[in-house]
């Protein structure tokens, strides 16, 4: 018979609490990933004339995957848009919002001033290559993650009066 099986229950105790103390460990690892529920692309346009139109993207993710992770990117179309949490998704879900504005031409001849409405952050070229449609950027411990986005659920068109 093993040794460690002959010891006096106490000691037995000891192990069987360090080795669920180990196991608890581990599963409490920092190494997560966020679980993607859903993500839906909208298209809207501006009821004046010349007010431009654009996409209203929303990520849907796993609350319990996403606690403590720092989401800022949403690479789109070769495009990259600044997200941001939906106020009052608490709980289990956790909700990411992104816009795309496409200004009319006439909004750049008569207000050339980018900052007059959401815009791409960047046009940079996806910052890895995958088979998908999107990406949603994240910091973790300091370490660079991604949420691969191989569809969007599209929503009716928004047509503003």
């Amino acid at each position: 018979m093993p040794a460690f099986l002959t010891l006096p229950v106490s000691p037995m105790k000891y192990l069987l609490m360090l080795a669920v103390l180990l196991v608890v460990k581990k599963c409490n690892h920092t190494d997560r990933f966020p679980i993607l529920y859903n993500a839906t692309r909208q298209h809207w346009s501006g009821g004046a004339a010349g007010s431009g139109h654009g996409f209203n993207f929303n990520v849907y993710l796993d609350g319990r995957t996403a606690h403590g992770i720092a989401f800022d990117s949403l690479w789109v179309d070769d495009g990259r848009f600044a997200v941001k949490p939906v106020p009052g998704s608490k709980g289990d879900t956790l909700q990411l919002f992104a816009e795309e504005y496409i200004r009319s031409q006439w909004m750049k001849n008569h207000e050339p001033d980018p900052s007059a409405g959401p815009a791409k952050l960047d046009t940079i070229p996806f910052p890895i290559t995958y088979n998908g449609l999107a990406l949603l950027g994240y910091r973790l411990n300091g370490k660079r993650g991604f949420v691969l986005i191989g569809k969007f659920t599209i929503l009716p068109p928004l047509n503003y009066p």
